[in-house]
């Protein structure tokens, strides 16, 4: 009768990989080293090859999600699954799925969504704490891709709609700040932009208050001169820059 030592199934292949993992990183993290993403990889592939296990990645989708207005950077996002598999039985394995996403200015934005999901599943898959901040990243993207609330539309919206009687339309200003931040409208405003817009547009509208208060004098003679109407003044104006709704009233208040 034949003695046959029984080989390890796929789990106690990696935790073995997790346990001698956790005692590199523990050592280095002793000599004051953070433990880098890179530096894990290259941790554990002669690990993962000690104990007989192979690598299989899939890539199951990839797509641009967004641009990132203003720049020339884009994100994108995979999914991809990862097989650890036992060398000597290939039906048993330990199979992860994950969702992530890579942002670029150049071409490079696949492969670093690639790149961060073998990442991350290197490391959770064997419980490594790595030193680095991993919500960072996906803070980032966020940032650079969410548009601004409700709040926020309304404070502009407040500033930039012009009622006139029972006639609203958009300043001019709206229309400059669409195209500057490559919008089709203002609901689609990067929040990120948000306080610069929100600058430009109080900055223009004040200059737009001065030029009124500068003018109104003069428009007040003539029109108590009779060598102007109201309505003519107003019409004459609003082709350099609408009048709100109080300035209309005031230049229709001259008597």
């Amino acid at each position: 009768m034949t003695d046959e030592t029984e080989k390890p199934n796929i789990y106690q292949r990696m935790n073995a990989v997790t346990s001698d993992a956790k005692y590199l990183q523990k050592k280095n993290a002793q000599q004051g080293q953070g433990v880098l993403y890179d530096d894990v990889i290259a941790m554990l592939q002669p690990l993962l090859t000690k104990n007989g296990i192979a690598l299989d990645i899939r890539q199951e989708s990839l797509e641009c999600i967004s641009d990132v207005e203003g720049t020339k950077q884009k994100v994108y996002q995979g999914v991809y699954e990862f097989g650890f598999i036992n060398v000597d039985d290939p039906k048993d394995r330990s199979c992860h799925r994950i969702i992530t996403q890579g942002m670029d200015g150049g071409d490079k934005a696949p492969g670093k969504a690639l790149t961060y999901a073998a990442k991350i599943v290197y490391t959770k898959v064997f419980f490594l704490e790595t030193g680095i901040d991993d919500e960072s990243r996906g803070e980032k993207i966020e940032k650079a891709t969410k548009t601004i609330d409700q709040k926020q539309y309304d404070q502009l919206f407040r500033l930039l709609n012009i009622q006139q009687g029972d006639e609203s339309s958009w300043h001019p200003i709206h229309d400059q700040l669409c195209q500057s931040f490559n919008i089709v409208e203002l609901r689609e405003l990067r929040d990120m932009h948000f306080n610069d817009a929100l600058s430009r547009v109080q900055f223009e509208l004040g200059e737009a208050r001065k030029r009124f208060d500068a003018n109104f004098p003069a428009w007040e003679k003539a029109i108590k001169a009779k060598k102007i109407t109201a309505d003519e003044v107003i019409k004459k104006a609003n082709s350099v820059s609408p009048l709100t709704n109080d300035q209309v009233v005031k230049v229709r208040g001259i008597k």
